[in-house]
């Protein structure tokens, strides 16, 4: 099992789970390195799962102008753990986003925009090697 997934058992609360993201989130890939180690986003977004966010909190984590990090995580969430018919609700405002970043661990690729990495969300079927859940 991953290391660091074991050290944030210890997470209880919504902003813990923040403060968490800032300080160890520098990517959105799904794994660190090799397909062996899952990246500290990956962790903490199925820990989330587990958290239960409630629509406030989804939205204060798309609205976070601090970590585009923060942002990435509340998209996944949204994107993988939402009901279909309530993604749009959740992202539909985000698509036109021009905060720039770079949602992978290759920082010298060109970086895209928070809109274009959320409509990417929504209209593919795989983000990196995993299945997203069809929309209708």
């Amino acid at each position: 099992g991953s290391i660091y997934f074991k050290g944030i058992f210890r997470l209880e609360t919504f902003d813990e789970f923040i403060d968490e993201l800032y300080s160890s989130a520098d990517h959105a890939d799904p794994y660190s390195g090799t397909v062996d180690i899952p990246s500290a986003l990956w962790c903490i977004l199925f820990k989330l799962f587990k958290f239960r966010l409630t629509g406030d909190q989804l939205f204060q984590m798309l609205n976070n102008r601090e970590s585009p990090y923060v942002r990435a995580c509340g998209a996944l969430y949204v994107r993988l753990g939402v009901e279909p018919k309530e993604i749009w609700t959740y992202l539909g405002d985000y698509l036109l986003d021009d905060e720039v970043f770079h949602p992978t661990m290759d920082k010298h690729g060109d970086p895209t925009t928070f809109g274009e990495w959320v409509e990417q969300l929504l209209v593919e079927s795989k983000y990196c090697d995993i299945f997203l859940p069809r929309l209708p």
